[in-house]
């Protein structure tokens, strides 16, 4: 895989030795370096959670910083991706302030550092630390969303769709700099193989094989959007994850439902999204961190826009989990959030 992404960017250089200097000189003025913010998030929390004994193991404030960026280069045919974030392992997203039941962590990592050419349209592939492929699905069956891969991953464009293939290292679960973790390009522990095709203006799905530490699991998620037939949701995914290399076949389930409320409260938008999942106990894939062992649900409201300037909005949220195999679990969050 190295030695093609080598080849592919000899490739990229000639094609541009091969045209006239006036050619050159025009792409070298129509902004050779184009750097963008694809994401920025600043957010404060006061979270709440018990275990299932019932007791506090979270009674803190806690803080949460995102900028992921992107650099391009000859009219973005090479891109250059690094995001930088709070949260101090695999799972994590959020660091603490120290009010509450938890010492301060307020670290600040490079947690992913990508490198990605795009030779041709609808063609890319990528080195580094990256972010997990959903398809049409979400954490809630898959990995964390504030995790990495240290690999190798190739992106090809289908008819209403694309087929990505990842290859690489996922591990080292307590040690998000990406530096730390860059001789893991050298392992491989985790392939990858996911399909997602767009089915008219109605249905998105996908279908995906993961091999990871010698197991192999079979995921599909699919998503409906309904808005055109009820008034009271959006959309319905649903999302299913199956350990094949088990006898009993265990698998991990999740259904979302989702609104989005026009200007509901005082000219705002508030978005809503209901969750239903169930987790058996000895899934060793580290799912998102908001589904817990046996059956759940989980509520979200957010309203994003309560003040909204160019550059920036600023937001509230509530999220409650609620095991419903041991009702002495709960989780429960309010927060603050400036996106930009």
């Amino acid at each position: 895989m190295k030695k093609v992404i080598f080849l592919i960017f000899l490739h990229i250089i000639s094609k541009q030795s091969d045209a006239s200097m006036v050619e050159i000189g025009e792409k070298l003025n129509n902004k050779p370096v184009v750097v963008e913010l694809n994401k920025g998030k600043l957010a404060l929390r006061y979270r709440l959670q018990t275990d299932e004994f019932g007791d506090l193991s979270h009674n803190t404030l806690q803080d949460q910083v995102l900028f992921d960026i992107s650099i391009g280069f000859f009219q973005n045919q090479v891109k250059i991706n690094f995001t930088l974030a709070s949260g101090g392992k695999f799972t994590g997203g959020w660091g603490d302030l120290g009010l509450g039941s938890h010492d301060p962590a307020l670290e600040i990592y490079l947690k992913r550092l990508t490198l990605t050419l795009n030779p041709t349209e609808g063609l890319s592939l990528s080195v580094g630390s990256m972010a997990p492929e959903y398809g049409a699905g979400s954490e809630n069956s898959y990995f964390d969303k504030d995790g990495s891969i240290m690999g190798y991953r190739a992106k090809v464009a289908i008819h209403n769709g694309e087929l990505v293939v990842t290859g690489g290292f996922v591990g080292d679960y307590e040690n998000p700099n990406v530096f730390n973790r860059m001789h893991y390009l050298g392992e491989v522990n985790y392939v990858q193989m996911i399909l997602t095709q767009a089915i008219g203006e109605i249905v998105k799905a996908s279908v995906d094989y993961t091999n990871h530490d010698q197991t192999n699991y079979l995921r599909a998620a699919v998503q409906f959007k309904v808005d055109k037939w009820v008034n009271f949701l959006d959309s319905i995914t649903l999302e299913d994850l199956v350990a094949l290399s088990r006898d009993d076949l265990k698998n991990v389930f999740a259904v979302k439902l989702s609104k989005k409320f026009k200007s509901l409260i005082a000219g705002k938008d508030l978005k809503a999204g209901l969750v239903y999942a169930f987790n058996p106990n000895d899934i060793e894939m580290l799912i998102g961190d908001k589904i817990v062992d046996g059956h759940s649900i989980r509520v979200q409201l957010a309203i994003p826009n309560i003040i909204k300037t160019k550059s920036a909005s600023y937001g509230v949220f509530f999220d409650v989990l609620e095991s419903l195999t041991d009702l002495r679990q709960v989780r429960a969050e309010l927060g603050l959030m400036i996106k930009f």
